[in-house]
């Protein structure tokens, strides 16, 4: 149990985490392979400890078995804060050491479908948002009714899978799109943006949204495709006592790019195939008729000096 004396959630943790501990001590009584404690990571001998396993937030409480590797994810607590929960989900992990259930680091002790600890830190933001043709403005911050936050060690790094305006394309829409434009689509796909540990890190993204509207050639009988590209400049900012936070500024520009593509007709190819023929003829007979002259001149100097 991670906590900080000033945390209230910590406070109406406390009493509850030592009435499970003796709880559990009653239950296994001498059987040290399951102890509970806590870390104040306000006192300056623990600070290492919480910084070292990015302790942001307060109560948090992790799992450490002995089988883990030095630089491990540790399990996280999610479930309710009473005796009857953290008891039960301590049980299931004295289970798991007795080999009377399979060995897992999600857990769902109750088994109500909702689980109780499980590893890996942060979050995965997924959805579908409607917005206005204006600029407007996405802002990502931790917010918990459970928790409270110590900004300063906030850790605000993330990792965009992917990012796009409009609606959804096809396949086909993907294979008619031009390179460039299919690029633009997702700008900020598969980027990722790391923040500095020490100091309060807000990353902001600005991105300027335009519409294209790509028509295929006709023989191709697919109707135009809509997409909307952006281009996107980010950066950091940091500053100590202001609240991490990732902020996506957007602006749809009140333009339209139009790209169309047609196939010439046949007869443009023969046109072009003879023009390039006959230029290549007129050039052939000018370089002749120059060299011809050049070799009639040389012959007249010839004769003329032999006459001399």
């Amino acid at each position: 149990n991670f906590y900080a004396p000033w945390c209230h959630g910590c406070q109406k943790l406390e009493p509850v985490w030592e009435k499970t501990a003796a709880a559990l001590s009653e239950k296994f009584p001498g059987d040290n392979r399951l102890a509970l404690g806590k870390v104040d990571c306000t006192h300056p001998s623990s600070e290492a400890l919480c910084v070292k396993h990015r302790i942001d937030a307060f109560p948090t409480i992790l799992v450490f078995r002995k089988d883990d590797k030095a630089n491990s994810e540790h399990e996280s607590y999610h479930g309710e804060r009473s005796v009857v929960a953290l008891s039960g989900w301590a049980e299931h992990f004295m289970q798991q050491i007795r080999r009377e259930v399979p060995t897992s680091r999600t857990v769902d002790a109750d088994r109500d479908g909702i689980v109780d600890s499980h590893t890996g830190s942060g979050c995965m933001i997924s959805g579908l948002i409607h917005v206005q043709r204006a600029p407007g403005m996405l802002i990502v911050q931790a917010i918990s009714d459970s928790h409270e936050f110590n900004w300063e060690t906030m850790d605000m790094s993330h990792t965009v899978n992917h990012l796009s305006f409009g609606p959804f394309l096809s396949e086909t829409d993907w294979l008619v799109l031009p390179p460039h434009i299919a690029h633009s689509v997702g700008s900020l796909d598969d980027k990722e943006f790391t923040s500095d540990q020490h100091i309060p890190t807000t990353h902001e993204h600005y991105i300027k949204v335009v519409k294209h509207e790509v028509t295929p050639p006709s023989s191709w009988r697919i109707p135009p495709v809509t997409s909307y590209g952006y281009v996107v400049h980010s950066n950091n900012i940091q500053k100590v006592g202001e609240v991490p936070t990732l902020r996506l500024n957007y602006d749809i520009l009140p333009i339209v790019v139009q790209f169309k593509e047609k196939k010439q007709a046949f007869y443009h190819f023969i046109t072009q195939l003879c023009a390039i023929v006959g230029g290549v003829f007129t050039v052939a007979g000018i370089v002749a008729s120059m060299l011809d002259k050049s070799v009639n001149m040389m012959k007249k100097k010839q004769e003329l000096g032999k006459l001399g």
